[in-house]
């Protein structure tokens, strides 16, 4: 039998920073600069900053395509330190680029790019971005990340046309959701995935105010991905 729901303290959610209510359940200045911005970046041979080249040799390696030897040989072919091969926890759990997440739509039912403004437009396409890099910071596979990101799409742009009892109650059955999953493991659970949110906040700034906008943090499909992922990750680093 699944715990009875209550009315919890306003401070509770199911990932913490998610969107609050008065009987919320539980549930998740500058100096001068040069005139020339890149006058201190040092370019290599091949016409990009070291930091690129490295970064591109360590996707290149991560993703399997090229040895550890043949990415070194090529950036010493540009007078770059060599790298050292990605530890066993990374060969695990790859970083993987960006583009490699399906964003989807980013508009609800009845949303048209024609209606926007460009300041909107581009707020639209920065959080399509945002929401990347949270899912490859917390090194979500390919196919969990992109339902991640199109679930919490999906799910803000439902609770926007919702009114506050229907949020209020929209919330309640979530936590009830979470509840029957986990069981003995409720409070577990949701602190695991409290604990991967803070992590991703630190590195990737701006998943917590996201939440707590859009109430997306309530949602039990969304925490329980994060629960998945943070376990994934935790009990594996045991044996690394």
């Amino acid at each position: 039998m699944s715990e009875e729901v209550t009315q919890t303290d306003p401070s509770s959610a199911p990932i913490e920073g998610a969107q609050q209510t008065p009987t919320h359940t539980e549930g998740f200045e500058s100096s001068q600069q040069d005139s020339n911005p890149f006058a201190n970046i040092q370019l290599t041979p091949s016409g990009v900053s070291k930091g690129e080249l490295i970064e591109a040799a360590r996707f290149e390696l991560e993703s399997g395509r090229l040895t550890l030897e043949q990415v070194n040989a090529m950036l010493a072919a540009d007078g770059v330190e060599p790298i050292n091969s990605p530890s066993s926890f990374d060969k695990a759990f790859p970083k993987l680029d960006l583009n490699q997440y399906q964003v989807g739509s980013l508009l609800g039912e009845g949303q048209d790019f024609n209606s926007m403004s460009p300041t909107e437009i581009q707020e639209v396409a920065q959080l399509g971005t945002l929401a990347q890099s949270w899912v490859a910071e917390a090194r979500f596979p390919k196919e969990s990340g992109s339902f991640v990101i199109q679930e919490c799409v999906r799910t803000a742009n439902h609770l926007e046309k919702m009114s506050d009892p229907q949020k209020q109650l929209w919330m309640q059955q979530q936590q009830k959701s979470l509840q029957d999953m986990y069981k003995g493991q409720f409070k577990e659970n949701l602190a695991l995935a409290r604990k991967l949110v803070s992590e991703l906040e630190t590195k990737k700034p701006g998943l917590t105010r996201f939440l707590e906008e859009s109430g997306v943090g309530n949602s039990a499909m969304v925490v329980n991905q994060f629960v998945i992922q943070a376990r994934r990750l935790y009990e594996s680093q045991k044996h690394f």
